[in-house]
């Protein structure tokens, strides 16, 4: 990264990660599969052409993608993204209230760098400590900071600069001893899966970069559920390729099948993702390009969200896809004492979890 354009890279980076921290999902509504509700802004036209005309380096672009995903996620329209774009390059980015834009929360920003340090956000007062990898207690949404900071859970930013790729993470600690080690073994694995390809493609004046967040959807007696975003960019390459994934293991830390709840394999839940993909105006793709082995599954406290990779049913522009389905249109092919027992009511019971940072 040029040194020129440090700060603006900066700033940005703080924007995305403090603009979420109340985003608790797409907007309701009363729609059956609530993240194909329209209008989805954050990736229509107007935000890719924003995003990629930003100067600087791929991490830019790639946390503007990320911004407009966590506005939205809190219920913004489009004019609350146009808004933060304009403030950007201000340092530091002032409180803006943005809930004539439909937002649930109040817009917040530092210009703390998350690529090196790391801030105190329990503190009113900016307090950075250079590391590797650095920890920041927060309260968490259902509970009081006393509480939350009894339980010891926590936010961990990683960074690694010794590959010839830019490694940028972020990864909760839930204070279980063995779900935070299966989350380290998880980050290990990942890494192996990415860094071959990034760190191969040296180009000169430029690094490859990966970042990743690492959010819990669902922790309870029988599962974990962590939704995995973020974005790699290979050194040369016009552009980042977003990504999502999931990571769902037993609370021993054993990775399952997310199908594994469902006394029909997922068959039912497979059929109406199908439905929802074919009826849908901007997807492209047809019955047989939606096979259930190439899907992400994520299980949330209100449904089951199915991830297609970039350009898999939709332009590329679009980014990865998810699709949720409700857990009151699977009730009857859920395993009655399987690991979704409790969605059968409705909502898959779940203990307090860290709000995004």
């Amino acid at each position: 990264m040029r040194h020129g354009q440090s700060a603006k890279i900066l700033v940005l980076s703080s924007v995305l990660f403090l603009a979420a921290v109340a985003c608790t999902g797409p907007p309701s509504s009363e729609s059956a599969v609530s993240s194909t509700v329209p209008p989805q802004w954050h990736i229509d036209n107007e935000v890719d052409a924003t995003c990629r005309a930003l100067e600087g380096s791929a991490g830019r672009v790639s946390a503007c993608f990320q911004l407009a995903e966590s506005l939205y996620r809190d219920g913004c329209s489009i004019g609350a993204f146009r808004e933060v774009i304009q403030e950007i390059d201000r340092t530091p980015v002032n409180e803006m209230d943005l809930r004539k834009y439909g937002c649930r929360t109040t817009f917040q920003s530092t210009t703390t760098t998350l690529t090196t340090d790391t801030t105190d956000t329990t503190s009113s007062s900016s307090t950075t400590t250079p590391a590797s990898s650095a920890t920041t207690t927060l309260t968490t949404s259902t509970t009081t900071e006393a509480e939350a900071a009894e339980r010891s859970q926590s936010w961990v930013t990683l960074t690694d600069a010794t590959h010839n790729t830019d490694i940028i993470g972020l990864y909760p600690m839930v204070d279980d001893e063995v779900l935070d080690s299966a989350i380290e073994v998880f980050i290990e694995t990942f890494l192996e899966r990415h860094l071959p390809e990034l760190d191969a493609n040296p180009f000169e004046g430029y690094r490859s970069e990966l970042r990743f967040r690492i959010e819990p959807m669902v922790i309870n007696e029988d599962i974990a559920s962590f939704r995995v975003t973020g974005s790699a960019y290979v050194a040369g390459g016009a552009s980042p390729t977003q990504f999502i994934e999931a990571y769902v293991p037993t609370r021993e830390g054993l990775t399952i099948d997310p199908l594994d709840g469902f006394t029909d394999g997922g068959k039912r839940l497979l059929e109406l993702v199908t439905r929802e993909v074919l009826g849908h105006p901007d997807y492209n793709a047809s019955g047989s390009d939606i096979d259930s082995t190439s899907i992400a599954w994520i299980p949330s406290v209100d449904g089951m969200i199915a991830v297609f990779d970039e350009y898999e049913i939709a332009p590329g522009y679009r980014g990865a896809q998810e699709i949720e389905i409700p857990w009151q249109q699977l009730a009857d092919v859920i395993d009655p004492s399987g690991i979704y027992e409790s969605a059968r009511t409705g909502q898959l019971t779940t203990e307090p979890l860290l709000s995004l940072p």
